[in-house]
């Protein structure tokens, strides 16, 4: 209810004062563990937005990589690429996937810029592509897991082939 206090030729208007229903007495305040639990819970969606992310930033690439493949592509291709890539070095280790980070790293490498279209290496660029989906697809965060090994093996190997 609005308050009005009358000055004579003016009036006052006090809002009503709604601030004792924003604040938390100590008693309905809630626990460390609880802010813990509902933080961990808000983080968990938040990885999985970004693997959802990153399937879909693998969609694009692979569409501007066949592009590319097709002769048909140039700059633009490139740059999408590289985008996608740089987004996903970035937000991996953000969201706890290193690993994903790393590959996307890769991934920049391979598209910079500054790189001629000819000095493209669009069969490595399709590899690291291929790994970076299988690593969404396993959720591997970080080299402890086991399956990193194979996926580092993968890509050292990959090197020396092509």
């Amino acid at each position: 209810m609005v308050k009005i206090e009358n000055m004579g030729e003016y009036e006052i208007h006090h809002p009503p004062d709604k601030l004792k229903f924003k604040v938390i007495s100590d008693e309905d305040a809630p626990s460390i563990g609880q802010i813990r639990r509902r933080a961990s819970r808000n983080m968990n969606g938040l990885r999985e937005q970004f693997l959802d992310g990153v399937l879909a930033s693998i969609a694009a690439i692979t569409e501007a990589l066949a592009v590319l493949r097709a002769s048909k592509g140039g700059k633009e291709e490139q740059e999408i690429i590289f985008g996608h890539a740089h987004d996903i070095k970035g937000l991996g280790g953000t969201f706890g996937y290193p690993m994903i980070g790393s590959i996307g790293s890769g991934l920049c490498d391979l598209t910079d810029p500054k790189l001629a279209i000819s000095d493209l290496n669009l069969d490595f660029i399709k590899i690291h592509t291929d790994v970076l989906g299988w690593a969404v697809a396993q959720k591997i965060m970080d080299e402890s897991d086991p399956k990193a090994a194979a996926l580092l093996t993968a890509l050292d190997t990959a090197k020396t082939r092509v």
